[in-house]
């Protein structure tokens, strides 16, 4: 095919949608299945076909040719297609690579059909343009290819870190030390990247939310200078801030998006600064409407190479999120300009650059009116407030429910020859053994468990005498707000986590709630258990959410698993089973976003619940 056009698009790859709720197949320029993810696999062998290497017509006879054609002569990026009336759309995508070209096949049943169906064809060739419906599925698929990239990433991340974060901080001869080191930069520098793509995603999406806490202006400053403080070092450069004596301390901010903005600007400040330095600076211009608002000023100034006249204005425009530009000009400085913009938009402010070639860069974030605040009641503790000791004093024992290895062993060698005994479950029912058994000082939960969420296995924690008052902190690659883990969780480890979040968690949560450790088998703050969300299913079940649920198991379908939501929402609502009602509003929930494995885990619960029925 040598009329392809020359540019070339995304690469998606096969472990990333190997685990994906759809059949994925790939499809060479000779018209041969050269790839199949796990799905489309287990499909064709209780067909009896065999898939790779085959002959696409054969596999699936009833395809129309003319599609491939059109994709791979590069007609089109995007087609949507209706194998029958009644049948749910499938997509192809055209996927380049610098020595091939495939056409990549997504759909919830490949295979049905082949005997004797007909041939039909959805798309006309007159309309030569992606329509509505296909852009949303396109940008559907894309978003739970991004979901399941994020799950899987993120656990092999954490072990990486974890690991030479360990052997970076023991006795190592100086060369065997950088290179320790290097690697775990490397791996937060990964992280990051990993972060601002999912971010960019949820603001696409519509998804990413903007929480205005009071927070110290000062400790983000500060936390962002320790974090990259290092790193100005080893290139002999100053990293520095300076907070005119006007800002008030107090603000009403999204701190953890703010952090984000200027790790962000900080990070290519370093990057492209060879001497000197990087100052950041503050000011804050009081409102001649409010006395309590102002209009923050926050610089990021560089001495480095600066930016040409002519690549400022292609800049200027990535940094302005109504053109929605990228410009190959801002590629060297990564894509976070891109969400630096989008998300200071978002909490109602703007960036300007102000640079000269050879004489450094300054960018100017501007956040208007931002009230201030006497006080920070019920705010998080500040970096000062963490431990930073190297040891903890007094034996505690610590259980980690996580169904990955790679994060319970990072636990355990961590904690070893300390006074911290590890335990570890892989199974909410072996996380409920132990910790009855156990009564650890404090519970580290996965909140993607297999087969289960980890919500669910803590409310069950929490329902129990002996458990109950046991402190539980989540940990998911996601990142949540307080709202989206308190009052169940009592704090949030983000994955992939640093060590020292780790050991300040565990000294600060590891003596109970109240300072204390509660004793084995005591009755304090005892509560009636609640009937439980699978017991109180049994109330409302009927064979249309059966077959439902059968559907949303066997197919993926993430429409039919928000239509199961809303029926455990009514249902639950019109009996007064307030734990139905949320199960079913956490289903939907997931299902909107495409958190593929949070809608799995609540059908696998839901499964079960239906076994049990069956068996009573």
């Amino acid at each position: 095919m040598n009329n392809r056009p020359a540019n070339r698009g995304g690469y998606i790859s096969l472990e990333a949608l190997n685990h994906a709720p759809l059949e994925v197949l790939w499809i060479d320029e000779d018209g041969t299945v050269v790839q199949a993810n796990a799905k489309a696999m287990e499909h064709g062998r209780r067909e009896g076909l065999t898939l790779l290497g085959q002959p696409h017509h054969l596999v699936a006879p009833s395809f129309p040719d003319g599609l491939l054609e059109q994709l791979l002569r590069g007609e089109q990026q995007v087609i949507s297609y209706a194998p029958a009336s009644g049948v749910e759309e499938e997509v192809l995508l055209l996927q380049e690579e610098e020595q091939a070209c495939y056409v990549i096949r997504y759909g919830k049943e490949l295979l049905l059909g082949r005997a004797d169906a007909q041939p039909a064809l959805s798309f006309p060739q007159e309309h030569p343009g992606p329509t509505q419906g296909m852009i949303e599925m396109a940008r559907q698929v894309r978003t739970e290819f991004l979901a399941n990239m994020n799950h899987e990433i993120r656990t092999p991340m954490n072990a990486i870190i974890g690991y030479a974060e360990m052997l970076a901080g023991g006795e190592l001869a100086p060369r065997e030390q950088r290179y320790a080191e290097t690697i775990f930069k490397s791996g937060m520098s990964l992280v990051a990247i990993l972060n601002d793509i999912m971010d960019l995603s949820k603001i696409d999406s519509g998804r990413l939310k903007i929480v205005k806490t009071a927070v110290r202006l000062q400790d983000i400053i500060d936390e962002v200078v320790e974090f990259y403080q290092e790193q100005a070092y080893g290139k002999s450069l100053y990293l520095e801030n300076r907070v005119d004596g006007q800002v008030p301390s107090n603000l009403f901010l999204d701190g953890v998006r703010l952090k984000q903005v200027l790790q962000n600007l900080v990070s290519n400040a370093i990057k492209f600064t060879r001497k000197g330095g990087v100052l950041i600076s503050v000011q804050a211009h009081p409102s001649s409407n409010d006395a309590d608002r102002y209009d923050l000023l926050i610089s990021v100034e560089d001495t480095g190479i600066g930016i040409p006249e002519a690549e400022q204005e292609m800049i200027a425009n990535t940094l302005d999120p109504g053109k929605e530009e990228f410009s190959d000009a801002c590629q060297s400085r990564g894509f976070g300009l891109s969400l630096c913009a989008r998300l200071v938009a978002m909490m109602g402010g703007s960036i300007t650059l102000a640079s000269r070639e050879g004489e450094g860069a300054s960018f100017l974030v501007t956040l208007y009116q931002v009230g201030a605040s006497a006080g920070l009641q019920g705010a998080g503790s500040s970096q000062e407030d963490l431990a930073d000791s190297s040891t903890l004093e007094g034996q505690l024992t610590v259980l980690v429910v996580d169904d990955m290895e790679l994060i319970t062993d990072v636990f355990s060698d961590f904690f070893r020859n300390t006074t911290v005994e590890v335990l570890t479950a892989a199974t909410p029912e072996e996380a409920l053994d132990k910790a009855v058994e156990e009564q650890p000082n404090l519970i580290f939960m996965d909140l993607n468990l297999a087969g289960r969420d980890g919500r669910s296995v803590t409310r069950e924690l929490r329902a129990i005498p002996q458990t109950h008052e046991i402190p539980v902190i989540v940990m998911t690659g996601n990142i949540m707000d307080e709202s989206d883990y308190k009052p169940l969780f009592d704090d949030f480890l983000q994955k992939p986590f640093r060590l020292d979040e780790v050991r300040a968690m565990v000294e600060r949560h590891g003596r109970g709630k109240g300072g204390e450790v509660p004793a084995a088998g005591s009755d304090q703050g005892k509560a009636e258990e609640p009937e439980r969300p699978l017991s109180s299913l049994s109330l409302i079940w009927s064979e249309g959410l059966e077959m439902l649920l059968e559907k949303a198991i066997h197919s993926g379908s993430l429409s039919t698993a928000q239509d199961i939501g809303a029926i455990l929402q009514q249902g639950g609502a019109k009996r007064q089973l307030d734990d139905v009602v949320a199960l079913g509003s956490k289903l939907m929930e997931y299902a909107t976003d495409h958190d593929i494995v949070g809608v799995e885990q609540i059908l696998k619960q839901l499964e079960h619940a239906g076994s049990r029925r069956h068996e009573t």
